[in-house]
């Protein structure tokens, strides 16, 4: 992917709608701490999905693609 361009689609988030949501755990949530888990994948190909599949639909799409992933756990408190 060559720097400043954009490729592939956003997936459905846990709203199910295909955008960014950033870290706001619900107001009635307790604790007000919570845990976001952020996960990248490289893969050796472009994914064939419709714009918006969810979660279990690309992870099995991945599978056989997958040359490296990283993760990185962030938390978020509502003050």
């Amino acid at each position: 992917i060559k720097e400043g361009s954009t490729v592939g689609m956003a997936g459905n988030n846990t709203r199910g709608v295909p955008v960014y949501a950033p870290p706001c755990p619900p107001p009635e949530h307790v604790p007000t701490r919570h845990r976001y888990v952020f996960r990248l994948f490289a893969l050796d190909v472009e994914l064939a999905v419709p714009r918006g599949s969810a979660k279990p639909l690309v992870m099995q799409a991945m599978q056989g693609h997958v040359l490296a992933e990283a993760s990185l756990i962030g938390t978020y408190e509502r003050s």
